[in-house]
């Protein structure tokens, strides 16, 4: 091939990389708001200004096309075609994907949805017109763009399409100037060219010294599944026990667990002049129970938060774990006798980022978002379904069972997207369709559906011999923290996502009382066994129970989607450590509860422990799971 054939290639490859990265910056500008109502001209602006990214990621992308100028005419043709969809393809991904959970699409996250069971025909559920538009003009652009003139193209590149990319800067950078914010609280999702930003997280993470630091426990630990380690624990016991559990009943006591989707502690009891408070019921029962206050979940997101509720152990900190198809880590309902009825119903379509096969694991019923009957229009964002309808179906399905029972519902409504479920939920009358406002409405939907579960276990007869357990699986994010983490959950384990209501209703065998010390929702667990006086193998959990005289945890620990990890010990300090980012950050909770002064990380003894749990947790699961028979024996 003559050069310049070579450099035909190259312009076309390159202005059409131009027009398509424009076209990027525009379409996220105009679709912006279809998911954040909050997005303000500092977020337009931090858009426009990652046109400094687009300009230098094109020229490095560019440059490198050159490599291909040893091969065929027709290779380089069809090579410039796939190389521009598929940057097309990561940069709708990267889009849907900020507009859903206020994060970019890096190297794990796309791995890791193909780990979990993503394909393309999942995603296609979540796309709209206009990102199938979108995604297809690069076979279009780059068509008109080859029929085009060469002095066409240069005077299109020299007097359009680079001095619109120059203006887009301007226009970033004067936002940058008259909005008086700092750089630092500008989103890198949003500045960043989305194929720079996958490329600087990865060598981020290849770089990171916390990553490949190699601390570990003590040779019993690495054998034990309980926390044992004067790294994890004040008084650790000398004894081990081997990896099987157990089935011994006593009192035949029902169970009712529900999780609460997305709920944390941070607004179901808020009132302020916009609304009263969401969960008026949920807090006078708390009142009449065990509340647990500073309670954490496992994760800051499903798979990692609803692993924690049902197993007793702490998330593994490596990604997809939780919903790997073979896991056989034991729930509670193991330890339970096999004249329990065991059923687990959810408003969620678990076909996606679900913690499926554990519950199936465990439970003898399974009802889904799928098989629940409902008509189409309850099926709301091929997510979740209405609340109304699965709690409907929960009822009857309490109408029926026979004691005893372990029946867990884990709802769907303060899910993002809010769904807005009428005026009869409306709490928030000014700016009822923003997020937070339609997030509020639905945590009083939840809540009378709390109710309505309540009364019919009184008309049932049920309440006397039954536990009611009722706990958030993650919180979510407002806009409280500069990015990253301001919006939704999986992203940050700030305490509006991982700070949790858990509380235990039974006149009987918990006593109305308020626990302010640390806690985790892996004690849900050994708490219910102990309450039940139960036999169990207690050094099957890692969670404690909260009947116990005095914690031997030094810390709770919370994992992040993100690969951060969390440990908030019992004088409420709180450390996390990014193991993807050259990251850091210390708050003293009690001083700061809204963690807006990030201290300097010296607490070298807390820093030590996040790095073994780390090392230790994930090994140890994996090593625990494989050794377990495969026990899924769930029907529908």
């Amino acid at each position: 091939m003559t050069p310049k054939n070579n450099q035909r290639i190259l312009l076309d490859f390159f202005t059409s990389l131009l027009l398509l990265t424009i076209s990027y910056r525009l379409f996220f500008i105009c679709t912006a708001n279809e998911a954040h109502s909050a997005f303000t001209s500092f977020h337009y602006g931090t858009l426009l200004l990652g046109g400094i990214s687009d300009l230098v990621t094109i020229g490095i992308i560019s440059g490198l096309f050159l490599v291909t100028q040893k091969y065929s005419k027709s290779y380089q043709v069809l090579l410039s075609y796939l190389l521009l969809f598929a940057i097309t393809v990561i940069y709708a991904a990267h889009k849907k994907i900020f507009l859903i959970l206020y994060t970019g699409l890096t190297y794990a996250l796309f791995i890791g949805s193909f780990q979990q069971g993503f394909f393309f025909n999942n995603y296609t559920a979540f796309m709209s017109t206009g990102d199938w538009i979108f995604i297809l003009s690069s076979f279009a652009i780059l068509t008109s763009v080859r029929f085009a003139s060469k002095n066409f193209l240069n005077s299109l590149n020299a007097y359009v399409l680079l001095p619109v990319m120059l203006m887009t800067i301007l226009g970033g950078l004067l936002c940058f100037v008259f909005c008086s914010y700092n750089f630092k609280e500008r989103n890198a999702a949003l500045y960043s060219n989305p194929l720079s930003y996958m490329a600087i997280d990865q060598f981020n993470n290849i770089t990171n010294s916390y990553y490949w630091r190699k601390d570990q426990p003590s040779p019993q630990q690495m054998q034990s599944i309980a926390l044992i380690d004067p790294s994890f624990v004040t008084t650790p016991p000398v004894q081990t026990t081997p990896m099987q559990a157990t089935a011994v009943t006593a009192t035949p006591w029902n169970i009712v667990l529900i999780i609460l989707e997305s709920v944390g502690s941070t607004h179901i009891f808020e009132a302020n002049a916009q609304h009263p408070s969401p969960m008026p019921f949920l807090q006078s029962l708390a009142r009449q129970g065990l509340w647990l206050n500073n309670n954490y979940t496992t994760g800051n997101s499903s798979p990692l938060g609803g692993f924690g509720i049902l197993t007793g152990l702490y998330a593994n900190p490596t990604l997809r774990f939780s919903v790997r198809p073979d896991i056989r880590i034991p729930t509670i309902t193991h330890f339970l006798d096999k004249q329990y009825d065991k059923t687990f119903i959810t408003a969620s379509v678990t076909q996606y980022y679900f913690p499926e096969h554990l519950v199936k694991n465990g439970f003898n019923h399974f009802y889904d978002g799928r098989t629940i009957p409902h008509t189409a229009e309850a099926l709301l964002n091929h997510l979740y379904l209405q609340e109304e309808v699965s709690t409907d179906f929960f009822l009857s399905f309490l109408k029926t069972v026979k004691s005893p029972f372990i029946a867990t519902y884990w709802s769907g409504a303060a899910h993002f997207p809010y769904f807005d479920y009428g005026k009869q939920y409306q709490l928030v009358k000014n700016n009822p369709n923003n997020s937070l406002s339609l997030y509020i409405n639905n945590l009083n939907l939840l809540d009378q559906q709390i109710k309505r579960v309540y009364e019919l276990l009184a008309k049932q007869h049920l309440l006397d011999n039954t536990i009611l357990v009722i706990v958030g699986d993650h919180g979510d994010s407002f806009g409280e923290h500069p990015a990253p983490g301001s919006w939704v959950h999986g992203n940050a384990l700030y305490q509006e996502q991982i700070k949790v209501p858990l509380l235990f209703y039974q006149p009987k065998l918990f006593k109305p009382r308020v626990v302010n010390q640390i806690t985790s929702s892996a004690d849900i667990t050994p708490t219910l066994l102990d309450a039940m006086k139960m036999n169990y193998d207690h050094q099957l959990v890692q969670g404690e129970s909260l009947l116990s005289p005095s914690p031997k945890r030094k810390y709770v620990f919370v994992y992040g989607e993100e690969n951060e990890l969390a440990a908030i010990d019992q004088h409420n300090w709180k450390m996390q450590i990014s193991f993807s980012k050259k990251r850091c950050q210390a708050y003293n909770l009690d001083d700061d509860p809204h963690e807006m002064r990030p201290l300097t990380c010296n607490l070298k003894e807390q820093e030590t422990a996040i790095i073994k749990f780390h090392n230790f947790q994930s090994a140890l699961l994996n090593r625990y799971n494989d050794r377990l028979p495969t026990m899924e024996t769930t029907t529908q």
